[in-house]
């Protein structure tokens, strides 16, 4: 049963990586979240708490996570690889010039480490599902 539900998700993951419009998606996420990142957000995000941590500190790493899972997984053995290290030093570092947004760098911080996340599940991705 196991070996079976491998093999499903296995070609899954063949005949989806192998479109387009999965690039074209994670092209269209790079760009959203730069976006989101930029505007002027109403309120304090800061105050709001997720499990004692501050939730705009969540939403960085499981915004770059998620960044860096699917551009890793479309791209993996390209050279725009590390575009998404290099969005999350510069969407913070742009911040700076900004007057409605704070340059943070724990935020940086946040973004580097969802960044390491999502390249270390697309590392297992790699080696699990290419070597199975």
């Amino acid at each position: 049963m196991r070996q079976r539900l491998t093999s499903i998700l296995k070609e899954f993951w063949r005949w989806a990586l192998n479109r387009r419009y999965v690039r074209i998606l994670a092209t269209f996420y790079f760009i959203i979240l730069f976006i989101i990142l930029i505007i002027k957000v109403p309120g304090r995000v800061e105050e709001q708490k997720v499990g004692g941590a501050p939730i705009d500190k969540v939403f960085h790493i499981a915004a770059y996570a998620l960044l860096a899972t699917i551009w890793g997984v479309c791209y993996w053995p390209k050279s725009i690889e590390y575009l998404p290290i290099v969005h999350a030093i510069a969407s913070e570092s742009l911040q700076m010039l900004i007057p409605w947004r704070t340059f943070s760098p724990i935020d940086l911080l946040a973004n580097g480490c969802g960044v390491s996340f999502g390249f270390l599940l697309v590392l297992i991705y790699k080696v699990y599902w290419k070597c199975s």
